[in-house]
This record gives C-alpha cells, sequence and structure tokens, in this order.
C-alpha cells in the first residue's frame, strides 16, 4: 500500500510499488492486482466545427478498486448540451462556463455520476440540438 493506504498498481501516487521497486506492470501479477491490470487513456475531442473554438479530453483510469472518467469541455458556447456514448444518451447537461466537466465513477460516490456504461471503444459525442460538437472514440 502507498501512504494513502491505496495498492499501488500504476504510478500515479508515487514512484514504487507495495514492496519498494520501481513500477511496472510485470510486478501487478500478485494480489492486489492479480487478473486486474491498471490501464489508464487520455484523447483528445475532436472539434466538428460548429464551435470553432471548443476543445476537450476524456480521461479514463482503471485501477483495482475503482473505474474514473472524466469529459471535459472548453469553449463550448453556453447551452444545454447530451453527452451521447455508443448511441446512447447517457447524460444532458448545461454549460455555463468556459469549462465544463462530467465525472463519473464505478463504484458511484457522492458528487460524481454513475458509471453504468462501457465506455471503452465506444463513440463519444457531445451533441446540441442534435449537431455534434465535439466527438472521439475511447481507446
Amino acid at each position: 500500500e502507498d501512504d494513502n493506504g491505496n495498492h499501488d498498481c500504476d504510478d500515479t501516487n508515487n514512484d514504487s510499488d507495495d514492496d519498494g521497486t520501481p513500477n511496472n506492470e510485470d510486478n501487478c501479477d500478485s494480489n492486489p492486482c492479480q487478473n486486474n491490470t491498471p490501464y489508464e487513456t487520455e484523447v483528445t475531442l475532436i472539434n466538428s466545427g460548429v464551435d470553432s473554438d471548443a476543445s476537450g479530453s476524456i480521461d479514463y483510469r482503471a485501477r483495482v478498486d475503482r473505474i474514473d472518467l472524466k469529459v471535459e469541455t472548453e469553449d463550448l458556447a453556453l447551452g444545454q448540451y447530451q453527452l451521447v456514448v455508443g448511441g446512447t444518451i447517457i447524460t444532458t447537461f448545461e454549460v455555463n462556463s468556459d469549462q465544463f466537466e462530467l465525472e463519473f465513477r464505478d463504484p458511484v460516490e457522492p458528487g460524481k455520476l454513475d458509471l453504468n456504461f462501457e465506455p471503452l471503444n465506444q463513440l463519444f459525442e457531445i451533441k446540441k440540438d442534435n449537431s455534434v460538437y465535439l466527438s472521439a472514440v475511447l481507446q
């Protein structure tokens, strides 16, 4: 465990695994990491041209005890949008500032949305009035 009491099978919180050796995926073949390889990826959302200065990203982090997903946008025009993943509307949200983020977690915790869908290898779209503003496939 690291200083925070978390099992350390990734290198996000410190520079060594539980036994003090440098992190690498080969060290994650014993408990608590057995059969659960940590995985992280971040992708940039592609602007469709509807709102030329809008941008965003998707950050996915799978750990032994949880999965976190964050969708961030910047400079979207104010208004109501939908997050569509794999053709399914996940949530509707209101952009009322230059920066906006949606945070999902499994298991869910207060202040975050329930990650009750499979995000990997899915097309993410930020839509308003049936127009796609930002999109990307999370891989």
